[in-house]
């Protein structure tokens, strides 16, 4: 996830408006959970920009207390919800299913009455004493942050 404001810029250059938001304080990922986040995020604004309307998607990344929480919202196209492809059926979702399960969490997406498409993603998280205790290798860093800089482990 620290190449998430490098994925957004690509995402812009290519023309898809992206409003991030982050809550919740910065923490360290287990690699697993780390790689399968930023591969959801990936692939969800790729779908996002392939089959949404100009009007752009809205990203939320929240680190929980137990868990870090994906939601990426968008409006889709009047075709695209005339006939919807049922959940699971496209190979990017199932991969991003896939990532999710890998990591001990779960992946939900689909049409929202409200004309939006919306995958909500949830990743398991240990308690930040328990990461550095598992990995005594990790060391006290700095990791940005979308508005300055927050303290954490790597």
């Amino acid at each position: 996830m620290s190449r998430l404001g490098r994925l957004l810029e690509s995402m812009s250059t290519a023309g898809l408006s992206v409003r991030h938001r982050q809550a919740g304080p910065w923490r360290p990922l287990p690699t697993a959970v780390d790689l399968a986040a930023y591969r959801i995020v990936q692939e969800g604004l790729t779908n996002a920009h392939k089959h949404g309307t100009r009007a752009g998607a809205d990203l939320l990344v929240e680190y929980r207390p137990d868990a870090l929480h994906i939601e990426i919202s968008n409006p889709v196209r009047a075709v695209s919800l005339a006939a919807p492809a049922p959940a699971g059926t496209g190979h990017g979702l199932r991969g991003m299913r896939e990532r999710a399960h890998a990591a001990g969490g779960r992946l939900h997406a689909g049409a929202d009455p409200d004309g939006r498409f919306r995958l909500s993603a949830r990743l398991p998280l240990p308690q930040p004493e328990v990461l550095a205790e598992a990995d005594p290798s990790r060391r006290h860093v700095t990791a940005p942050r979308a508005n300055g800089v927050q303290e954490g482990w790597r």
